[in-house]
């Protein structure tokens, strides 16, 4: 008995190899002169508790502050992670889009570890800018 509680305990403080979840591979928009959209991003992720929460969040919500949050769409979604996608709208030009990716694993426990991407969000972001075309 001894001997199952010790290495119980050794489970809980090494995390018995629990992987935190991950972007593993991610297509974001670069500038571009289309005002119509959609920009599309597309992301691989692991979560070894199951996808939770995955998220794109978008400086500026409907009245112009804070961050609005758009979810995204499972294309191949696995037991732990998969691939996804969202889609922005359109954007008149001049507009600069400043956003964050948001993923928090834990499906099957009702959340848990998360990550953001790029790292250090949402004081850093990603962004895209809707430009004029060259005459």
């Amino acid at each position: 008995m001894l001997r199952i509680i010790a290495v119980a305990w050794i489970c809980v403080v090494v995390g018995c190899g629990r992987d935190e979840p991950r972007f593993i591979s991610t297509l974001l928009p670069t500038d571009t002169t289309d005002t119509l959209g959609p920009y599309r991003i597309e992301t691989e992720v692991y979560a070894p508790n199951g996808v939770y929460r995955l998220l794109v969040r978008v400086e500026g919500d409907a009245a112009g502050v804070g961050f609005g949050e758009l979810p995204f769409v499972a294309m191949d979604e696995t037991r732990e992670g998969g691939s996804f996608y969202v889609e922005l709208p359109g954007r008149p030009v001049g507009t600069l889009t400043r956003y964050y990716l948001y993923l928090a694993d834990g499906k099957r426990t009702g959340g848990g570890a998360s990550v953001v991407l790029p790292d250090g969000a949402p004081e850093t972001l990603a962004a895209f800018a809707i430009v004029a075309p060259a005459r």
